[in-house]
């Protein structure tokens, strides 16, 4: 079956204009950011200065990785361009051993004066190795997959699914933040923490430990916030990342070629969270090594959700497609749960909160970290096993056309 010509044009000018936007959008940003470093650096605020030099760098490549998809799209506009398949080289796997090295030099970095600056590029390097290996690995595993493709998807999960995975969790915060407010209205001392609020002195850290471990203290605002950040959110953030799959699910199709698509969806989600929910700073190492697991989690996860919209276009097999979308919301759900679990111990230990024991402590930080573990390896095996299997056998609606013109190898 032959692809719709004027379909085809209408998606890839869509994704010309949203990757021209997301590109200036993240360009200007870094631009008024870099001003306001210089400004601060001009004003004797050197720390200001450092953080926002931070977000310049992100920000400047968000605007890089945009790049592919303008320019892929753009190809894909004219009619007498044929697609061309993306092929990956074996030679780029030698950034395994890049990666721990940059570790080892951002961490030594961090202590040594005058080598600020170039930690927010390691930080970079940090979280998109891994990613890019991930991506690598199940590209080549599986079903040929076009440029166009591969950096649509890519895109839509760096852009798009943040921006509705945002707006959806707001929403559904808004109710637990109601039940916050009403259960802390009986449990602290409200108008006396307004008042500390409004001196410039801030909180004391006593009164502020004091007012926390009250809320630590409330099983149900416990279970509000774990319930929120290990079930809603995961559905949340499990639907969106396939954004990209169903708008391209009426084209060539395979169920490995579903998988890949989710899987690069999923990187390009895991390198917007790498890149700003781990900053450079104290512990930034294990922080790396953390997020490094997290965003294989989330390329495996969208790689099951994809294969589960794969089910219900080619086979209309509808309750297997939704068993891979809760399967993937669960791992996702049980890795949030571990690593909340651990980040709880760190919280009761800086507060000195006696409502965990020492040896709960113990206990829940050893699960916790051989859960987040074993489910890394087992993502990483998932992302290396299952485009292939799914490959055997497997044909397309339509082959992807290479172009005989020019090479199509990736580094």
């Amino acid at each position: 079956m032959n692809e719709n010509p004027h379909k085809r044009d209408t998606l890839a000018v869509a994704l010309l204009v949203g990757s021209s936007a997301a590109f200036l959008l993240a360009f200007l940003g870094a631009g008024g950011v870099l001003l306001f470093a210089g400004l601060s650096l001009l004003m004797g605020n050197p720390e200001a200065a450092q953080s926002s030099w931070t977000l310049v760098v992100l920000l400047f490549c968000l605007a890089l990785l945009s790049t592919p998809g303008i320019y892929y799209a753009w190809r894909a506009t004219k009619p007498e361009t044929l697609r061309q398949v993306l092929h990956i080289r074996g030679g780029i796997f030698v950034l395994l051993l890049v990666f721990p090295a940059i570790l080892f030099f951002g961490s030594a970095a961090a202590d040594i004066p005058g080598l600020g600056w170039i930690l927010p590029i390691l930080h970079v390097l940090a979280a998109g190795i891994p990613i890019f290996l991930a991506t690598a690995l199940v590209i080549r595993r599986g079903f040929p997959i076009t440029k166009i493709r591969a950096w649509g998807s890519f895109q839509s999960g760096l852009w798009l699914s943040p921006a509705f995975a945002l707006v959806f969790e707001i929403v559904f915060a808004i109710p637990l933040l109601i039940y916050f407010f009403m259960t802390s209205a009986n449990t602290l001392n409200t108008p006396e923490l307004l008042q500390e609020l409004s001196q410039t002195r801030g909180v004391p850290d006593a009164y502020f430990f004091e007012q926390l471990n009250a809320l630590l203290s409330q099983p149900l605002v416990l279970a509000a916030i774990f319930g929120y950040l290990s079930v809603a959110v995961p559905l949340i953030e499990e639907a969106v990342k396939s954004i990209a799959l169903w708008l391209t699910s009426r084209r060539q199709m395979t169920l490995s070629l579903a998988f890949v698509s989710g899987a690069i969806a999923g990187g390009g989600y895991g390198l917007f969270e790498a890149f700003f929910l781990a900053q450079p700073g104290e512990d930034w190492m294990v922080l790396m090594i953390a997020r490094a697991g997290a965003s294989i989690m989330h390329m495996f996860a969208a790689g099951l959700t994809g294969l589960g919209v794969g089910y219900v276009v080619l086979q209309r097999r509808y309750w297997r497609g939704l068993g891979l979308y809760i399967i993937a919301a669960v791992l996702h759900g049980t890795w949030n749960l571990a690593a909340l679990g651990i980040g709880l111990i760190g919280i009761s230990e800086v507060v000195q909160s006696p409502v965990i024991s020492a040896d709960s402590s113990m206990i829940i930080s050893v699960v916790s970290g051989v859960v987040l573990f074993v489910m890394s390896l087992g993502a990483l095996f998932g992302l290396w096993r299952l485009p292939d299997t799914l490959r055997d056998g497997q044909s397309p609606r339509e082959l992807p056309v290479e172009s005989s013109g020019e090479s199509s190898d990736a580094a």
